[in-house]
């Protein structure tokens, strides 16, 4: 019979202690990783420079010059090889990033993002035929993948795919109106229409100018970036380059009272800094598209800062956005280097210098030095949003009679039955031994988030094949309708088991 951690009945956020006092035996498990960054280099005209080599390049990470441990060239969606030569003859010698061959095709991987709640759908109409027109241009091994912020709620329309026919038909569904769009949601858009209509009662220009935004556009900006930062951790893990090409519209703009009300304000330069750290966390790089009628330099100067410090750029009144983004991502100078990693969430500054004063550099300025608490928490908020299968035997979820909790909220009681057959056991003396980690993701129907706690677990005892690991709690929520992602990860077999539920006071009731 298999013994494990006291069963308790914990509220959301509460992490119990072990029950059994276990020597550490599992030790540390050994990840070396490179940090990669992709530079595109250009004249003072903007013109592609090829035939760089890595002496040509100063990598500075924290202030400190660093060696630049892999190197490649990428043209034409193509690694070059040490018998490849660029327009000027010059022989390419360089120890190559990992993962990659000379000659070897690179593909690219394309998230398009839609933003329903900011962008006027005759606007956004023009942008999405384009890309839909432009599905050609993507290469044999690139892909692409589609995902709409509609409401609170963000929806996939498509996966990473390589097909033309899914793609379009994906991309065919932001054309619906009677699903997505039609008019500007958000409460920026009424606030600015209501500004502009006392503007002109009083004889005045039709422009809302920006100033001192309320408490309901910060709240607003918020759960739009929010929505980015979920699908970039939603899609973190696809190999080869990542861009993601936002299509966002009317953000709010100006300056914000902080959360204490005082007389400090944030902007939405602040806010969006959340965006560039996730994307250059997980290697992505942003290319803004142009989605609005307000095309003055104020309301895309925050997209332009999110270009530039994760090394792409607008694509702001451009009549064709993908072929313009494949373009710039087609040809590309690959740095790699292995850091010291300590695991701690840490941020660092990256700067790539060049040696001669007369090109230009354009890259990502940082990266984090993720956990690897963090990376499971982002996998179990993939799953939660976008329902991603895990192998093996499935976790089994049984929920509890809700019952009142206060005034407007519930307890809801669950169980988790975890296969024992799944999990990885070290043996020690007469008595097998597995750690288990547990985290509980939950969002409600306004697509609120809560924090995502982790519970750690150990197991010690016999067991027998075909046994379930049964986990009690309880979750206090509003008296609303949730879904639930619980992710079961085994840290010595390096693998991470999901399950969903849906929760409602009456659903879970007898």
């Amino acid at each position: 019979m298999l013994l494990g951690a006291v069963l308790p009945v914990l509220a959301t956020g509460q992490q119990p202690s072990p029950s059994v006092d276990v020597p550490d035996l599992f030790g540390e498990v050994i990840d070396v990783r490179v940090v990669n960054l992709e530079v595109v280099v250009t004249d003072r005209s903007g013109a592609r420079v090829r035939g760089l080599e890595p002496e040509d390049f100063e990598l500075i990470v924290d202030g400190r010059v660093v060696p630049i441990d892999y190197f490649t060239e990428i043209f034409g969606g193509e690694a070059l090889g040490a018998d490849d030569r660029g327009e000027d003859g010059a022989v390419s010698r360089h120890a190559v990033v990992p993962g990659l061959a000379p000659g070897e095709p690179v593909g690219t991987n394309y998230l398009v993002y839609v933003d329903d709640n900011h962008t006027l759908k005759v606007v956004r109409d023009e942008i999405v035929r384009g890309i839909i027109d432009d599905l050609p241009r993507l290469g044999e091994h690139d892909r692409m993948a589609v995902v709409v912020q509609s409401g609170p709620r963000v929806e996939m329309l498509s996966s990473w795919s390589r097909s033309q026919r899914e793609l379009s038909e994906a991309l065919g569904k932001l054309l619906d109106g009677r699903l997505y769009g039609g008019s500007i949601r958000s409460s920026l858009y009424v606030a600015r229409a209501s500004a502009i209509a006392a503007s002109r009662a009083r004889g005045g220009e039709a422009v809302a100018p920006p100033g001192l935004g309320g408490a309901a556009q910060r709240v607003d900006l918020e759960l739009a970036i929010a929505g980015v930062v979920s699908t970039l951790r939603g899609f973190a893990q696809p190999p080869g380059r990542k861009v993601m090409m936002v299509i966002a519209g009317d953000w709010p703009i100006g300056a914000f009272r902080t959360d204490d009300d005082s007389l400090d304000h944030v902007t939405e330069l602040d806010l969006m800094a959340q965006m560039v750290e996730t994307a250059n966390l997980l290697g992505y790089t942003l290319y803004p598209v142009g989605s609005s009628f307000d095309h003055v330099v104020w309301r895309y100067a925050g997209m332009r800062r999110v270009a530039r410090d994760t090394g792409g750029r607008p694509l702001f009144d451009q009549p064709a956005v993908l072929a313009d983004a494949i373009e710039d991502t087609r040809s590309y100078y690959w740095l790699g280097f292995t850091p010291d990693f300590s695991g701690d969430d840490s941020r660092h500054e990256v700067r790539v210098r060049l040696r001669d004063p007369a090109l230009v550099a354009r890259s990502r300025t940082g990266y984090l030095d993720l956990s690897r608490t963090a990376e499971l928490s982002m996998s179990t908020q993939s799953a939660l949003l976008f329902g991603h299968e895990t192998p093996g035997a499935p976790l089994r979820i049984e929920l509890g009679r809700a019952t009142r909790w206060g005034l407007r909220k519930m307890d809801v009681p669950i169980t988790v039955y975890v296969p024992l057959d799944e999990v990885t056991f070290l043996e020690q003396g007469d008595e097998e031994i597995g750690r288990l980690e547990i985290r509980l993701a939950v969002v409600d129907s306004s697509g609120s988030q809560a924090d995502i706690p982790i519970i750690p677990l150990v197991l010690q005892g016999e067991r027998e094949g075909g046994e379930y690991y049964r986990y009690e709690t309880s979750l206090h929520m509003r008296r609303r309708p949730h879904e639930l992602v619980v992710s079961v990860h085994d840290p010595l077999g390096n693998k991470t088991l999901h399950g969903r539920a849906e929760l409602s006071f009456r659903s879970t009731r007898d």
